[in-house]
C-alpha cells in the first residue's frame, strides 16, 4: 500500500473539502499531480498546514461522476474529520476496555470456513480480542507466541495481532507460511499518526486503535476479507 500526501493550508479548507464530497459521501479529492486507480487502495496522510496536525487513513479509489476520488470507511473518515476539530474541544482521553459488544454482528459476517489468526502474548488482550471477534460470528484460531502460530497447518485467511516490537517480523513469516495470501490488522493503543503510518510501512495491510466497538472490529477484518478472496469480491 503506497501512501499518498493530501496537504491542506487550514483545518477549514479540509472542511470544504469534505463538505463539497458528492452526495454527501465520505470522499476527498485526489491530489492535484496523483493517480489513484479504481478500486486502488492508499494509505492518505493527511496534514493541516497552519494547524500542523496530521492524521493517517486507508482510502480506495473510486469512480465518482466519470472522476476518481478517495473513498474512506466510516472509522477512517471519523479519523481525518478530527483534523477539523480544535484541540480545546477535543474531550479528553479516557483509558478504557476494549470495547463491549452489545450490538448482534451482521449476517453478513458469518463466514464459515473462514479461520482467523489471532496472536497476542498478552492473556488478558488476547481473550478480550478473541470474544470480541466470536461474538461478531468469526471463526478464531488464538495464539499465544510466534512459535505457536507458525506451527498452525491449518487454513488461515487473515490475521489480527497486536501491533509492536516483533510484529512486523511475525507477519512477514506469517504471510510466507502461506502463500495463497494473508492480510493482517494491526490493533494497538496508539493512535498518533506516525504509529500508523508507521504500522503500514511495517507490512499491515489495516491498523485499528482502541477503543473501538465490536462491530467495527469485525468490519474491518470483513474487508480485509473481501479485499483477499475471491469468494468476498
Amino acid at each position: 500500500m503506497r501512501n499518498i500526501a493530501l496537504r491542506y493550508e487550514s483545518s477549514s479548507s479540509l472542511l470544504e473539502a469534505m463538505a463539497d464530497a458528492p452526495h454527501g459521501g465520505l470522499t476527498l479529492p485526489v491530489p492535484p499531480g496523483e493517480r489513484v486507480g479504481e478500486g486502488e487502495w492508499v494509505l492518505a496522510v493527511v496534514e493541516t498546514r497552519r494547524e500542523r496536525k496530521s492524521a493517517a487513513a486507508a482510502a480506495v479509489g473510486r469512480r465518482v461522476e466519470g472522476n476518481i476520488v478517495l473513498g474512506f470507511g466510516a472509522g477512517d473518515w471519523e479519523r481525518v474529520s478530527g483534523l477539523t476539530v480544535p484541540q480545546s474541544t477535543r474531550p479528553p482521553s479516557i483509558t478504557r476496555p476494549i470495547t463491549q459488544v452489545t450490538e448482534a454482528p451482521p449476517s453478513s459476517l458469518r463466514t464459515p470456513g473462514i479461520r482467523i489468526a489471532l496472536v497476542d502474548r498478552d492473556d488478558t488482550t488476547r481473550a478480550e480480542l478473541d470474544e470480541t471477534l466470536r461474538a461478531q460470528g468469526l471463526d478464531v484460531i488464538a495464539f499465544s507466541n510466534e512459535s505457536e502460530a507458525l506451527a498452525e497447518r491449518g487454513p488461515l485467511h487473515a490475521a489480527v495481532m497486536s501491533y509492536g516490537p516483533g510484529a512486523s517480523a511475525l507477519a512477514k513469516k506469517m504471510r510466507a507460511a502461506h502463500p495463497s495470501g494473508l492480510p493482517v490488522l494491526f490493533v494497538s493503543a496508539q493512535r498518533c499518526s506516525r504509529e500508523i503510518v508507521e504500522a503500514y510501512a511495517c507490512g499491515c495491510d489495516d491498523y485499528l486503535a482502541r477503543p473501538f466497538r465490536g462491530a467495527e472490529l469485525g468490519a474491518r477484518v470483513l474487508g480485509l476479507l473481501r479485499r483477499s478472496l475471491d469468494a468476498y469480491r
